[in-house]
């Protein structure tokens, strides 16, 4: 008896099914066949998931087939994504990267100053974190009291690396020529 009542039916949405198969096939892709025969599969749930105080049946397929093929699209597109971001980090395990900095060599091919720049650069102390993270950058005039000396705040990490060695006793000009040898380096 149940399933002459589903034979039946599928009979009165067999072109709704074809229908949703193929507007899923155009808008994702995939093989019309397997989508069609997913559809198929899922009208049978959705025969069986039907209650009809929620509303008319051929509204309950057409919604109920629709939504559990979008997710099974993006259950295949995660596992998919998964599978490249998995095979590229073996990729670049396996093979080496032309691209890559070595910091160390880097250091090892310029001066002991610039040395110890670049060092400063990659692992800031704190006052120089603060000093390049304080905001609004108001220029100051003058020196009322302070430690900055009437200069104004500094905006950039390099700016408050600039500060901080002068504040250590470094000449103007041996900082600018640190800085300069570290761009060309670069």
């Amino acid at each position: 008896m149940r399933t002459e009542l589903l034979a039946e039916t599928y009979l009165d949405v067999k072109s709704l099914l074809a229908s949703i198969a193929k507007v899923h096939c155009h808008k994702f892709g995939g093989h019309l066949e397997d989508i069609q025969a997913d559809a198929n599969s899922l009208f049978v749930e959705a025969y069986d998931n039907y209650d009809s105080e929620k509303g008319e049946f051929f509204n309950w397929v057409k919604y109920f087939v629709w939504i559990r093929l979008l997710y099974s699209r993006r259950i295949k597109l995660r596992e998919s994504v998964r599978y490249e971001i998995f095979s590229s980090v073996e990729e670049n395990l396996v093979t080496h990267d032309p691209h890559y900095f070595d910091l160390e060599d880097f250091i090892g091919g310029i001066s002991q100053d610039a040395g110890y720049v670049v060092r400063l650069a990659v692992n800031p102390p704190k006052a120089v974190l603060q000093g390049a993270s304080k905001q609004g950058g108001i220029r100051h005039r003058g020196n009322k009291g302070g430690t900055n000396k009437g200069r104004g705040r500094p905006k950039t990490i390099a700016a408050a690396l600039r500060r901080y060695l002068q504040d250590l006793g470094w000449a103007t000009r041996r900082v600018a020529a640190t800085f300069k040898e570290i761009r060309e380096a670069l």
